[in-house]
């Protein structure tokens, strides 16, 4: 496979949407469709098109995205978004695209750190990113419903 890294196009944004979806839908069992996911991709397109990368070969493998920060010790890559086609994985292109969105980062913005979201109750893909030298911290992701926050207040 000759895999070519390259910034996302406008018109790749439904293509991209769909591989996203399936990816993450696949592996965090979640309930992601095509109206949100290609608003989504529409909002990380408008937000960081100089960090929104895509790989293909012939069509396009799976996608990067992540906004940068100035926080305590520099700019960190934050919010990191990595999806690879389900039909594609296990081929390397997930480690060739956090490579090129790490390096575009490191060159355009000076970042020191990366930081993102995986579901730590499966094997996939923590392990993964562990094995790349990403490691779980002492913070905890928290969320909840705006107007049950609002509530309880």
């Amino acid at each position: 496979m000759a895999i070519k890294i390259r910034l996302i196009k406008e018109d790749d944004i439904e293509e991209v949407a769909k591989i996203f979806m399936e990816s993450f839908n696949t592996a965090a069992k979640k309930g992601w469709k095509k109206q949100p996911v290609e608003k989504y991709m529409k909002y990380w397109f408008a937000k960081r098109p100089d960090l929104f990368i895509v790989a293909e070969d012939m069509k396009i493998l799976g996608g990067a995205v992540g906004e940068i920060k100035p926080l305590v010790g520099g700019n960190h890559l934050v919010d990191l978004q990595l999806f690879v086609d389900i039909k594609n994985q296990k081929q390397g292109i997930g480690k060739k695209l956090l490579k090129a969105i790490i390096e575009k980062a490191i060159l355009q913005y000076n970042i020191v750190e990366v930081q993102g979201f995986a579901d730590r109750t499966t094997d996939f893909p923590m392990q993964w990113y562990k094995r790349l030298g990403l490691k779980t911290t002492r913070w905890t992701h928290i969320e909840g419903k705006a107007k049950e926050i609002i509530k309880n207040i």
